[in-house]
């Protein structure tokens, strides 16, 4: 089992992985629902195979539910993970106003690795509502290649 396959259910990481190309210059974004009320998270893949993310890539995502945000986790995702450092910020603005700029952003401290593999934060509490657009945007990056953020939610 890998260090990604411990940080979310075994069906999202496999559509994670189906719908990643290695060698695609694509990130993505998808949602995992575990019904109302219910623990969930949104899963940002920047997986660029043997090339560099580069600070011009960006995923956007449009939630179908209204929850809050409880903390995040994010990994270098390699066969051999590299020793990195990245910054991901995440903007959010409702669908009326889209899209998301760097005004929108909601974190006090962004999702980042300093020449490391992993890293966590949790005890969040970052409200969104249903319709709400997320904007994923490498701030900063050096060596990163592919890189996993799991955003861990509670539906309301």
């Amino acid at each position: 089992m890998t260090d990604i396959q411990r940080l979310i259910p075994q069906d999202e990481y496999d559509a994670l992985i189906n719908a990643t190309n290695p060698d695609s210059a694509n990130p993505f974004a998808t949602l995992n629902d575990l019904g109302a009320g219910g623990a969930g998270s949104i899963g940002v893949g920047f997986f660029k195979g043997t090339q560099l993310i580069t600070t011009s890539d960006v995923a956007t995502l449009i939630v179908p539910y209204s929850g809050t945000i409880t903390g995040w986790d994010i990994v270098e995702a390699s066969d051999t993970p590299i020793s990195s450092s990245i910054v991901i910020d995440t903007w959010k603005d409702t669908y009326a106003n889209y899209p998301p700029t760097v005004a929108d952003s909601i974190w006090g401290t962004k999702p980042s690795l300093t020449a490391a593999i992993k890293n966590q934060a949790s005890g969040l509490n970052i409200p969104f509502v249903a319709g709400d657009v997320f904007k994923f945007k490498v701030d900063s990056v050096t060596s990163a290649k592919n890189v996993l953020l799991i955003i861990y939610v509670t539906k309301s």
